[in-house]
């Protein structure tokens, strides 16, 4: 296992920094796709990387109603958070606050690629939102713990703890 681990199989552990980079990423690549990407014009979800998304009210086809439906889905986490406060159930607290990260991160993403793209509105935008989420502290202390030179995910050795690795049954 450790040696299919190291060989690239980095999608079979379960490191919350890993889904953090893919939320990073997505928001990265989709910036140029959305008309590509998508969704059809009846459809209403927004998605922040390739597992996690939300049912929103508009379809999500370009930057301003992405990053509407962006703003829909933060609210809809901090209703589940508070929903789960109430009935004090820990784990789908955690699980909700990783989400609200995963928006982070994955407004960060946007935020990278806008600003690539001569975007300077946009780029303004999405990090003002994403800056709620994700300080610049921990975005520049992540991206040099956890981002290589070529843009790949850097592991560490406790990464490769048994308790991040995931059964391939």
């Amino acid at each position: 296992m450790t040696a299919n681990i190291l060989g690239g199989e980095v999608f079979r552990l379960d490191l919350e920094d890993r889904d953090y980079f893919d939320a990073h990423s997505f928001g990265e690549g989709l910036y140029s796709n959305f008309s590509s990407h998508w969704q059809s014009k009846d459809s209403g979800t927004v998605r922040i990387d390739e597992y996690t998304h939300d049912e929103v009210s508009e379809p999500c086809v370009d930057f301003d109603s992405h990053l509407k439906g962006i703003l829909e889905f933060i609210e809809n986490v901090k209703r589940y958070t508070d929903d789960s406060v109430k009935r004090n159930d820990k784990k789908s607290i955690k699980i909700h606050e990783e989400m609200k990260k995963k928006i982070g991160w994955h407004l960060r993403g946007l935020a990278k690629a806008a600003e690539s793209n001569g975007d300077i509105e946009n780029y303004k935008r999405a990090l003002e939102l994403a800056r709620t989420i994700v300080s610049d502290v921990e975005y520049e202390d992540f991206l040099s713990e956890r981002v290589d030179e070529s843009g790949g995910f850097k592991l560490k050795k406790e990464d490769l703890k048994t308790e991040n690795i995931v059964s391939s049954s």
